[in-house]
Formats: structure tokens, C-alpha cells, sequence
């Protein structure tokens, strides 16, 4: 398919802006996304040790083979638009 022609079947909702297209090429801006994320699971980690050692001292009501020592950092989920980074629990 020629580059014309993809541009006549290609719905123009999906085209990208020229603003867009200048976020794709920053190469900054990935870089700066990457070490952003790497400061939020660190934070993340610590919150998460602090709750273990709050949840220690606690007698929890919770549903059967639940294990708090269990759990997983989960990126990627969106909120809004905005990408959010969690601590989940998980059963056993």
C-alpha cells in the first residue's frame, strides 16, 4: 500500500498531531517516563515494608488463604488517563 493511499483509508482520528509525533521522537521524554517509574516503585517498596510492619502488629479479618506477605507491584493500570502504580495483595 503506497503512503497516499494509506492515507485515504486511514481514519484521520487516528493520525497523529505534530505534537504528537514530537512526544514519540523525544527521546528525553522516555527517558525521563523510565527514571520517573524506577522513583514510584521505589517509593512503593517502602510504603509496602512499612504496611508489613504495621500489618504484623494487627489481628486482620480477611477472606480464606489470604497471604500478606504476598503481593505484586503493578504497573500500567489507568486512572483518568494517568498511569497508576499499586501494591496488590494477592491469595494464596
Amino acid at each position: 500500500m503506497s503512503g497516499k493511499q494509506f492515507e485515504k483509508e486511514t481514519d484521520k482520528s487516528l493520525r497523529f498531531t505534530t505534537e504528537e509525533v514530537g512526544l514519540i521522537a523525544d527521546e528525553h521524554f522516555f527517558r525521563a517516563k523510565a527514571e520517573i517509574t524506577r522513583k514510584v516503585r521505589t517509593l512503593l517498596e517502602a510504603v509496602h515494608k512499612e504496611l508489613r510492619a504495621e500489618m504484623a502488629k494487627a489481628s486482620l479479618l480477611a477472606p480464606p488463604g489470604f497471604d500478606p506477605r504476598k503481593c505484586q507491584f503493578v504497573k500500567g493500570e489507568h486512572l483518568e488517563d494517568f498511569l497508576v502504580a499499586m501494591v496488590t495483595a494477592r491469595s494464596a
